[in-house]
């Protein structure tokens, strides 16, 4: 499972792949990062496997991803 940081007209959205529609919108990138990372953990320790943090830039390219959790 990915957790994606993406930009958007109205802030920064938190968005989980698969999803259409996304869990949370923030006014930075700081606090979308923060939100998505805390999610990010979240799912791996709930799935008791691995689970990606996309950051991408304004541009749509990938700026970081972070694995979290561990392979089964």
């Amino acid at each position: 499972m990915d957790v994606h940081i993406r930009a958007r007209p109205d802030g920064w959205a938190v968005k989980l792949s698969g999803n259409s529609r996304a869990s949370a919108i923030y006014g930075s990138k700081k606090r979308a990062k923060k939100k998505g990372r805390k999610k990010a953990k979240k799912m791996a320790r709930r799935r008791s496997g691995k689970t990606n943090l996309i950051v991408h830039r304004k541009n749509g390219s990938v700026q970081e991803t972070r694995t979290y959790g561990r392979a089964m």
